[in-house]
């Protein structure tokens, strides 16, 4: 990056913040007197974050802040605050069950890791916040395509490659339609060897305050640990985390 463009950058950012403190809005001669640029720059560099839609104009000729804007801050304040409402259920799914609990977001096509908890003595091997893994082998992953729209499936589809990444590992579209049904119907998913060998997991979706799924809790452990014995409280704790954790998002079904 040149000099030339950090100093683009520096100077759209001094825009947004004169603008941001006017809820009322300011024309371009305010903004230029404001600023210090002069018309043409500032013209040409409103523009351009019009287009991307961080900045609006009405029809009196009024920027304001616009709609991306509000979005990329809104996404970053409910992250904070997800993980602020998760980390007590996090908590205490670990210390009951005995496994690594796990918060998980969906973004392009990917599910990733933002908190854990890990039991001390569990094998879990997530090591790093920000981890990706594919969505379709990860108990997560297929409880957030769960949520998705026949639509949304097919793009997602289109996008992806079904990898096998060991005997268990669902390859086929119509396989993997067919489970996410039934996902959808028992309000859990689980991940059943699909990812890596003697390791399962079980997951459960967090919904916001508009129905959305946002992200999924998860509990992960080895296959001893997820027993047929231990499996049906492990379903019911997963599950009832991820109402609560949707409750203090609020969400209300």
């Amino acid at each position: 990056m040149n000099d030339k463009s950090v100093k683009v950058l520096d100077k759209a950012i001094d825009l947004i913040e004169i603008i941001s403190r006017d809820p009322r809005g300011l024309k371009l001669s305010e903004i230029t007197n404001k600023s210090g640029l002069n018309k043409t720059t500032a013209y040409r560099i409103l523009s351009t974050m019009l287009d991307r839609k961080f900045l609006e104009k009405d029809e009196n000729g009024y920027y304001r802040i616009g709609s991306k804007m509000l979005e990329v801050i809104s996404y970053y304040i409910s992250k904070l605050e997800l993980q602020t409402e998760s980390r007590p259920y996090l908590w205490q799914l670990t210390n009951k069950l005995q496994l690594s609990a796990i918060l998980a977001v969906f973004y392009k096509n990917e599910s990733i890791l933002v908190d854990k908890m890990e039991f001390i003595h569990d094998h879990a091997n997530f090591n790093d916040f920000g981890i990706r893994l594919p969505v379709y082998s990860t108990a997560y992953g297929k409880c957030l395509m769960a949520t998705m729209s026949s639509v949304e499936l097919d793009y997602l589809f289109e996008e992806i490659e079904l990898v096998k990444l060991t005997d268990y590992t669902l390859t086929s579209k119509e396989q993997i339609l067919k489970e996410l049904k039934q996902i959808k119907k028992l309000g859990y998913a689980m991940d059943n060897e699909e990812h890596e060998y003697n390791e399962r997991c079980i997951a459960a979706p967090i919904y916001d305050y508009r129905g959305e799924a946002i992200a999924a809790i998860t509990v992960s452990g080895t296959n001893a640990q997820f027993s047929p014995e231990k499996l049906p409280e492990i379903i019911k704790e997963v599950k009832k985390a991820a109402k609560k954790i949707s409750e203090r998002m609020g969400y209300y079904s």
